[in-house]
């Protein structure tokens, strides 16, 4: 029986990827690198690193590249503060407001604490959320396992008894890897992942409603 529902917050939720490659774009500019969105998908989005890594590629030290990092959270923060609840993918509350009603709701993302309270200062979404798994509380970040084995720890459910939602070829890898069957939603710059191991790919969010009135019937 269907209890839980795990979801990803960038790109599922919020549409924040553009945005976050933007920072990351804006970083490697001052060092006089260029960053193509491609590389960026396949940096971030499908081997889950840091992009400030490229600095440390470049010759400069661990150290520096991490400063570097901090200078680009900043920048991201700035944006994300910016654009505010207009980050909302349309349809999302919609969705989470008919699934809250049946479903115990949580959130798998490796946003840092402080990237994610400014987007859901904003968004409105927190009121659905019954807990979150964040980046800061597990040591590897998707596509391994352990996002999800935290959050099956957290809700106390088995991996047949959640599906996971998820937009990127290293959070399906993520969540089948911790035994869960995923909804794939690729969009934007993730969407040309690889997304041959997710149990269904939707073309939107609003799918998901009637994929779990037949996965739960």
């Amino acid at each position: 029986m269907l209890k839980t529902i795990l979801f990803d917050n960038d790109g599922v939720l919020v549409d924040t990827e553009p945005l976050f490659f933007e920072a990351n774009r804006w970083m490697l500019r001052k060092f006089g690198a260029e960053l193509p969105e491609k590389d960026f998908a396949d940096i971030s989005l499908v081997q889950g690193r840091s992009v400030a890594g490229i600095l440390v590629d470049m010759g400069f030290t661990p150290l520096f590249a991490e400063q570097a990092r901090e200078e680009r959270n900043a920048k991201y923060d700035q944006m994300l503060r910016e654009r505010g609840k207009s980050l909302v993918i349309p349809g999302v509350p919609e969705v989470l407001e008919t699934l809250h009603r049946n479903f115990r709701i949580g959130v798998v993302t490796c946003c840092a604490e402080r990237h994610f309270q400014t987007i859901h200062e904003a968004s409105g979404l927190s009121r659905f959320f019954d807990f979150v798994v964040k980046g800061e509380e597990f040591a590897h970040h998707k596509p391994h396992p352990e996002p999800y084995l935290l959050a099956l720890k957290r809700s106390s459910s088995a991996p047949g008894e959640c599906i996971a939602v998820e937009d990127s070829q290293r959070g399906v890898q993520s969540a089948r890897a911790a035994g869960l069957r995923v909804a794939a939603i690729p969009r934007g710059i993730s969407q040309n992942g690889n997304f041959d191991s997710a149990t269904w790919v939707l073309s939107g969010i609003r799918d998901l409603i009637p994929l779990i009135r037949r996965i739960s019937s």
